[in-house]
This record gives C-alpha cells, sequence and structure tokens, in this order.
C-alpha cells in the first residue's frame, strides 16, 4: 500500500514505463484473443458490477460461457482510448476480462484480499517480464491500497456479510448490504 502511494500518479513520460504498458497491450490483445476465440469465452461488457461475488461469477462462465465484465472508468493513457479496437472495447476492458478468466476462474481465486493477490501471482505468469511491470501497478499496486489500507473495511465487511445472508437463504437483506458495500467501496486512485 505504501508503495502504492508512492508512485507518481502520471509517470507517462518515463520510457521503461511506457515501453511496460505497450508490451502489457500487446500481451493483453493475444490473451483476449485467445479467451474470445480459441476458448469460445463471450464476453459482455456493462456499466454496472456484473456480479455480486466471484463465485457468480465462475457459475456464469462454466453455465453460459460467458464472462460479463465492467465497461467504464477513468480514461488509461496507455490502456484507454487510445487502444480501442474495432469493436470499441479498450486495453483496459479486455484487461479486467482477461484478469478475471485467467487470474480469478482458472484456479477459483475469489475476490477480495488474498484471492486477488493469488490472482496477480497466476496471471502475471502469463506476462513478459517487461509487461509484468504494468499489469503488477494495475492489480497488485491496487489491491494492496483497495484492500490492506484500511479504506473499504467496511465496505468489504457488509458485502461478507451479504453474502453469508445470501447463504442463509436471506436473500433481499443480502443483496441490500452487497449493494450498499460496493456503493460506499473506494478504489485506489489510477497511477501510471
Amino acid at each position: 500500500k505504501d508503495a502504492y502511494d508512492a508512485l507518481p500518479v502520471d509517470d507517462s513520460k518515463n520510457s521503461e514505463v511506457k515501453a511496460a504498458y505497450e508490451k502489457a497491450a500487446k500481451e493483453i490483445n493475444k490473451q483476449f484473443e485467445y479467451l474470445t476465440k480459441d476458448l469460445g469465452i463471450k464476453v459482455e461488457f456493462i456499466k454496472d458490477d456484473p456480479y455480486k461475488n466471484s463465485d457468480e461469477m465462475f457459475e456464469d462462465i462454466i453455465n453460459n460461457k460467458r464472462l460479463k465484465v465492467f465497461q467504464g472508468g477513468e480514461d488509461h493513457p496507455f490502456l484507454g482510448e487510445v487502444t480501442k479496437d474495432a469493436n470499441g472495447f479498450t486495453g483496459t476492458e479486455k484487461f479486467r476480462a482477461v484478469h478475471d478468466y485467467f487470474g480469478h476462474f482458472v484456479n477459483r481465486n475469489q475476490f477480495g484480499k488474498i484471492g486477488e493477490e493469488t490472482a496477480w501471482v497466476d496471471h502475471s505468469k502469463m506476462f513478459s517480464p517487461e509487461a509484468q511491470r504494468a499489469i503488477t501497478t494495475e492489480t497488485r499496486g491496487q489491491n494492496s491500497w483497495v484492500n490492506f489500507s484500511g479504506v473499504n473495511d467496511a465496505a468489504i465487511a457488509k458485502m461478507q456479510k451479504g453474502n453469508q445472508l445470501i447463504k442463509e437463504g436471506n436473500v433481499t437483506e443480502g443483496n441490500k448490504l452487497i449493494q450498499e458495500g460496493q456503493s460506499e467501496f473506494k478504489f485506489a486512485e489510477q497511477k501510471v
């Protein structure tokens, strides 16, 4: 968390940063093509948080060969609008898809503190050392701030309680707590 805080907000003029993100963008595109064409996973980009929890995402992939991915957020200088493909998808959106599939789904790494760290470990192995520098900032750095700084402890507790209530059969109250937690959740400032 402290290392992420210490990063400059915009180091996009740094040639090493630029090279790492350019390499990552190329590798993300290859992974996305493999995911959608070779594995046949239908990726749907949507404007809202697509799943209440990782189990819901896993079930969607298994039962429907579909992966819903959040579309939106801040424009990224290397993975944003400048990287839109013929379908209108940005590098950020495609990265979210490949990270959710290869980082979370393949080894069933849950969302949350430990699952995000493990997803980073698993998914980073699919990148070259140069590209790993960029995707580490995008995943491990942000996860450290979001999940280990304490800023989201109350929101995370609400979402966990909501998921527990759903498992116990109290779906309405569980969904209400999850929505409250999601609306209170704070994300790390994007750093490049």
